[in-house]
């Protein structure tokens, strides 16, 4: 595991803002450990393998053919 990232830093890597990735772990997109009571600390690792993995299946639907 690596370590623990606030939101705010866990955005400066995918140049977006805290907010945003407060939004995308409510929305369930990306997963967050819970410290000090209501306070997120994010696992870079776990989160770019979860952004990859749906990267991929975004990928597949593209390419998969249309149903008529």
């Amino acid at each position: 595991m690596s370590a623990l990232l606030s939101a705010d830093q866990l955005g400066e890597i995918y140049t977006v803002s805290g907010r945003t990735v407060r939004r995308w772990h409510d929305e369930g997109r990306i997963p967050a450990e819970v410290c000090e009571g209501t306070t997120l600390r994010f696992d870079p690792d776990q989160v770019a393998a979860v952004l990859k993995n749906r990267a991929r299946k975004l990928e597949k639907l593209k390419k998969s053919p249309a149903l008529a």
